[in-house]
């Protein structure tokens, strides 16, 4: 895998999972609010957003990982050094568990990142790898809804990702319960929120940079993020 020297965080890589834009098979809990052409505008729309700011963070490498074609013309027109990838495997536990191992066969650390999780900006993303690079072995993004945002692991080992309850609000305290019973170090962001309902677009006129051009990176330190809830806490 190509570094890029230039990179706040080199020997790191964030893994931006967008699913391919194709009319009727996006967001479709939407298209009731934005029919299938305006709820194909917003997929392709967060997928900019989220690549611009990723790009001009200038914090890590990164790539697309692709659930359908990574050839499409939009995820080559955003892309930077590294080409992107195609989602393998069934469920999407499976597809990260092997996003993962091998983003980690290259990189020192790893960050998946929804692709509609407009939420997140350059400020928690170099939060995450700031923790990461000071010896904590994950990183969570919670979501207001029950799952997370963003996830930043040094180590496959750390969480598993079988028969999880994926789209439910039972993730993020399940994942709690995995990294604890797996000995990680972690730590959380404060939460963060997708897009995937109707009642989510009005958090879009929230963000000062929604489709603009992202702000430079607010290097937070790594002590500002959550620390992990005691073992004892669940």
């Amino acid at each position: 895998m190509k570094m890029q020297s230039s990179a706040h965080y080199p020997d790191s890589v964030l893994l931006l999972f967008a699913r391919e834009p194709v009319r009727g098979q996006v967001k479709t809990r939407l298209q009731g609010a934005l029919g299938e052409e305006g709820t194909l505008r917003l997929h392709e729309d967060l997928i900019r957003h989220s690549a611009r700011m990723v790009s001009q963070s200038g914090l890590c490498p990164w790539r697309f990982c692709v659930a359908g074609d990574p050839g499409h013309p939009l995820f080559l027109s955003l892309s930077d050094d590294l080409p992107p990838l195609r989602q393998t495997g069934g469920d999407l536990g499976e597809r990260m568990a092997l996003a993962v191992d091998q983003a980690l066969r290259h990189s020192r650390h790893v960050i998946l990142l929804g692709a509609d999780c407009a939420s997140v900006d350059a400020a928690a993303l170099g939060q995450a790898l700031a923790a990461l690079h000071e010896g904590r072995n994950a990183v969570l993004g919670p979501a207001e809804d029950g799952g997370y945002v963003l996830l930043g692991l040094d180590d496959a080992r750390w969480l598993d990702f079988t028969d999880m309850p994926w789209g439910t609000s039972a993730v993020l305290e399940l994942t709690h319960q995995r990294l604890r019973q797996s000995g990680a170090d972690w730590c959380e962001l404060p939460p963060g929120w997708d897009v995937d309902r109707p009642a989510d677009l009005s958090k879009l006129d929230r963000l000062q940079y929604w489709l603009g051009d992202a702000p430079p990176p607010a290097l937070t330190p790594a002590s500002h993020v959550a620390s992990a809830p005691p073992l004892d806490s669940a």
